[in-house]
């Protein structure tokens, strides 16, 4: 399954975070403490996050299961305005007097955090929609394009439009939703999905077959990446890998075997140098 891939100019960091991290389950910390959640074959939303920064919470900011995928679009994650009081300016184009009165121990503007954004598995977010913060997106589902998603929940499996978004209709019959639900494709083997992921196509035809024989993703590692830069639409972000999760054991990447660190290092790999792509390298872990 091993794919050698050519490095070139045209390949941006953003490119690269799809192919060497777009397989793995992240948590992401933030700049501002907090932190996040994605699920394996979701790392790419991370590209069309926009941070706001605010108050630590002791829970994920953000939950995104696996698979997702989206056009170009915005998710808002973190805190909000501190709309109750007077003054509630962020300062943004005063940043000097901003680190002033934080360096004095007074931070007038800290956004307060309500409620976590939660997008499910399988979601599909078409271009230009906009996830606000404390958004609740069912597995599934597809937003479409233009439509803004607030803290009304989307259910399961519907395709929904509009600002605010609402469902129009379900995406897939009841039928549908029960065999896809038996075989939580989602939650495949990620070796064992790109196998089989042709079978797919014809779910209901296979889904007998696929439901014998699955096998289920392994839960044990998870990826920790810091992430660097507000993020969002044509803003900058970089990110740098710290560590991995094994079973709630943190360990610094620097302590795991050196062929597992130079898998990663491809991301920063410079031009015309032969890449390899691999769809689990935590199986690098044990070879």
């Amino acid at each position: 399954m091993d794919q050698p891939i050519k490095a070139e100019s045209r390949i941006p960091l953003k490119k690269r975070i799809t192919i060497f991290l777009g397989c793995c389950p992240l948590r992401v910390l933030f700049e501002d403490g907090n932190y996040g959640l994605i699920g394996r074959g979701s790392g790419p939303l991370l590209i069309r996050c926009e941070i706001i920064q605010g108050k630590r919470s002791t829970a994920p900011v953000i939950e995104i299961g696996n698979f997702c995928e989206s056009a170009q679009c915005q998710i808002q994650i973190g805190g909000e305005h501190p709309n109750e009081r007077i003054f509630n300016n962020s300062l943004g184009t005063l940043p000097l007097l901003r680190s002033y009165l934080q360096s004095h121990g007074i931070d007038g503007y800290q956004a307060s955090h309500t409620q976590p954004t939660v997008i499910g598995h399988g979601v599909v977010l078409s271009k230009n929609c906009l996830v606000n913060v404390g958004a609740n997106i069912g597995d599934g589902a597809v937003i479409g394009s233009g439509a803004v998603v607030t803290r009304s929940e989307i259910s399961r499996w519907a395709i929904a439009a509009g600002a605010p978004a609402r469902k129009i209709r379900d995406r897939i019959r009841p039928a549908q939703q029960e065999i896809a639900d038996s075989l939580q494709w989602w939650n495949w083997d990620i070796e064992f999905f790109c196998r089989h992921v042709h079978l797919l196509f014809d779910a209901e035809t296979h889904y007998k077959t696929l439901l014998a024989s699955r096998v289920m993703a392994d839960e044990r590692y998870r990826l920790l990446v810091q992430v660097h830069g507000s993020g969002g639409v044509d803003k900058d972000l970089s990110l740098s890998l710290v560590a991995l999760e094994d079973e709630g054991r943190t360990i610094p990447i620097r302590d795991t075997p050196q062929q597992f660190q130079d898998y990663f290092a491809q991301m920063g790999a410079p031009e015309g140098q032969l890449l390899t792509w691999m769809p689990n390298p935590f199986r690098l872990l044990t070879t």
